[in-house]
């Protein structure tokens, strides 16, 4: 679906717009709503449908009661087959939404080449070609098709995934999703008897470990005692302040290791590494000129950076960090992820090595619904100095990533207190002595100029937001990422998922919409199946 933004009713402001409406539509794997205007930039506009002052105008003559009418005269089935005067029907414009008919029976209408023909909350739901669908235009590969061989489309959602397995084995089933941790067992077998395929694409869904720059010491206190290790906190809680500590933690990370026994199940990937807060594969905007840390810490130069934490002049880990009294503070992951569990006990291991001692996280399970809200916590109160936190997009744009991420007070730029740890404190606001794109040598940000680092990443960001020059808003985002590459804001662990799908070795593999923002991102499109 696409909205045009300009569009968009604010409740409280019916007259005017509603920056937020594209993640208020959103669905959760991103590939729902994009906006019309993006759609359009990129090339990407539907046949027939157009994005400006003209669209806006009628849509704006559409109102809410005229649109509620229409709804109501389509009758039960919720079948498009009218449309109101002046507002010709668009068959290139698949637009779903929930309409009332007299009997009070809920239904999906729309313009696009299937309806819902029932649905069962939680359970099922099913789809019929639409006989009001006249076709499109277009003719450029994944054009929508002007007729469907398929009739019938049938969803079921499983209570686990031995249902969809054994489906498979049986030829029941087109398509169902096997866990990594059935591959060996189930995947395999399947594959070498010939019932099914495999296709990995990558989507845009990243995870990361966040650093805190002011995290709360008694929370911290309170998680340990929650370890069953008997250890107790041992470090400032403006510990990773540090930039070079924080580079250190980034360099110690067994990232080639990760990737061979983790990232990849039975010569399958499920996931890819990645640098920066802009995920892979995103157009032109993932910077691909930045030596992201991709190796183990023995090639990546961990060692050189600890002697580096160690002879900092004024460094805070040199002062709180020893083998005699080590730094010790909770790594905190959600409870239930056997992987992630096994991942961090790595590195922490080498972190512990390479710092001969002087540093010893202390990996702490907690519930992923405790974890999440505590990762909500206001500047300051935050109880977890380093934790796990993944980031699935709303829409395909880089403001999508860079904002919760990096900007001032957003999702975790305020919980992880960025602007009040390295802006806020006047402490680290000295103009770093380079400048632009000078930035990008190694060494170019120091302890003492990341604040004012920071405020520059976040002026170049903000200029990329709303510039229209697409090659030039690439390159703000290019130099703003370089900076935030020498800030050490995160470690990106374990990766940016790929996602699996396995399919009954009759659907053609060509047939799967590998597109990072609908197939590559957990979502198919029906019509694109055959």
């Amino acid at each position: 679906m696409t909205f045009d933004t300009q569009y968009s009713a604010n409740p409280s402001n019916p007259s005017g717009s509603w920056p937020s409406f594209l993640e208020f539509l959103v669905d959760g794997y991103g590939a729902g709503i994009v906006s019309c205007t993006w759609a359009t930039s990129i090339g990407a506009g539907l046949p027939g449908w157009s994005c400006g002052a003209g669209t806006n105008a009628q849509l704006g003559s559409f109102s809410n009661t005229a649109w509620d009418n229409y709804q109501l005269g389509l009758g039960s089935a919720g079948l498009p087959y009218q449309a109101l005067p002046g507002i010709p029907l668009n068959p290139g414009l698949v637009e779903m939404r929930y309409g009332q008919s007299a009997s009070g029976y809920q239904a999906i209408v729309g313009s696009g080449p299937y309806y819902l023909s029932s649905f069962s909350p939680g359970s099922s739901y099913q789809l019929k070609v639409n006989p009001a669908w006249t076709g499109t235009s277009c003719t450029w590969t994944g054009c929508i098709p002007a007729t469907f061989p398929v009739k019938t489309v049938n969803v079921v959602w499983e209570a686990t995934a031995q249902e969809g397995e054994i489906a498979l084995e049986h030829g029941q089933a087109d398509f169902a999703t096997v866990p990594s941790t059935d591959f060996s067992s189930v995947l395999l077998p399947l594959l070498q008897n010939g019932k099914v395929t495999v296709t990995s694409a990558v989507g845009l869904s990243i995870y990361f470990t966040n650093f805190v720059m002011q995290f709360s010491q008694s929370g911290a206190e309170g998680l340990l005692a929650q370890s069953g290790t008997g250890l107790t906190l041992n470090a400032p809680s403006n510990l990773f302040q540090d930039l070079v500590f924080r580079q250190f933690l980034i360099h110690a990370y067994p990232y080639a290791t990760v990737q061979n026994q983790f990232n990849t199940v039975d010569g399958i990937s499920v996931g890819v590494l990645y640098g920066g807060a802009i995920a892979k594969y995103m157009g032109n905007y993932y910077p691909t000129n930045i030596s992201w840390d991709q190796v183990d810490p023995v090639n990546s130069g961990a060692a050189s950076w600890w002697t580096n934490v160690t002879s900092e002049p004024n460094g805070i880990a040199a002062a709180a960090c020893t083998p005699n009294k080590p730094c010790i503070f909770p790594f905190v992951t959600s409870a239930g992820y056997p992987k992630e569990d096994a991942i961090n006990k790595l590195w922490v291991r080498e972190i512990e090595s390479y710092s001969k001692g002087a540093v010893e996280p202390v990996p702490v399970d907690i519930p992923n619904g405790i974890l999440f809200t505590e990762s909500k916590s206001l500047p300051g109160a935050n109880p977890m100095p380093m934790y796990d936190i993944g980031w699935s997009p709303d829409y395909p744009d880089p403001t999508d990533y860079v904002v919760p991420m990096y900007f001032p007070n957003a999702t975790w730029g305020g919980t992880d207190a960025l602007w009040q740890g390295l802006v806020g404190t006047e402490t680290y606001d000295t103009a770093c002595t380079a400048s632009g794109w000078e930035w990008m040598v190694s060494g170019g940000v120091t302890q003492a100029c990341q604040g004012y680092a920071y405020n520059e990443m976040i002026s170049l960001m903000s200029s990329a937001a709303y510039d229209t020059n697409l090659q030039q808003r690439a390159l703000l985002y290019n130099e703003a990422e370089h900076i935030a590459q020498q800030l050490g804001i995160f470690t990106p662990n374990p990766a940016q998922v790929s996602n699996v799908w396995v399919a009954s070795s009759e659907i053609a593999s060509n047939s799967l919409n590998s597109n990072p923002m609908i197939g590559g991102n957990g979502d198919n499109l029906f019509y694109n199946l055959e």
